[in-house]
């Protein structure tokens, strides 16, 4: 025959067994639990990351667009200023070169000389250039403007 003790002893075994159990399940639960809201919050996380990434490249954009119309607006009133201060303004007392055909890369260095001291625009240096020429190199030119015009 079991003594009571000792079934006292085995009672309390299988509820410390139980408990144990109990415990061992409580604690499962709640690592799944904490792990679920840890998934959670990185999810809202990337989220919230996502949206302030998604609105700075938005800045971002407008703000270089707004630089490019700024830009823009600066080179063409800078183009238009500089335009106009080149159709109104005087030529410093510096004599062109005469071009009269012979030695022409002389001539080509001292027309680029003046080009660049008297901020002469690309178009208009044909121009000038051109009003400049006496003798063979005169009519040679007209004889080649007088072609194009007829090619054209």
């Amino acid at each position: 025959m079991v003594s009571e003790p000792a079934i006292l002893a085995k009672t309390r075994r299988q509820e410390m067994a139980a408990s144990e159990g109990s415990s061992i399940h409580m604690e499962a639960q709640i690592r799944t639990m904490i792990e679920q809201q840890m998934e959670t919050q990185h999810q809202r996380m990337a989220e919230t990351q996502n949206q302030r990434m998604a609105a700075m490249e938005n800045q971002i954009v407008e703000k270089l667009a707004q630089l490019w119309k700024e830009r823009s607006m600066e080179v063409n009133e800078e183009q238009s200023s500089s335009h106009d201060r080149n159709l109104f303004r005087f030529l410093p007392k510096l004599e062109f070169p005469i071009f009269d055909g012979t030695n022409p890369r002389y001539w080509i260095k001292k027309c680029s000389r003046y080009f660049a001291l008297c901020k002469i625009p690309d178009a208009q240096r044909l121009d000038v250039a051109s009003i400049h020429f006496v003798g063979k190199a005169e009519t040679w030119f007209a004889s080649y403007i007088a072609a194009k015009k007829n090619v054209d």
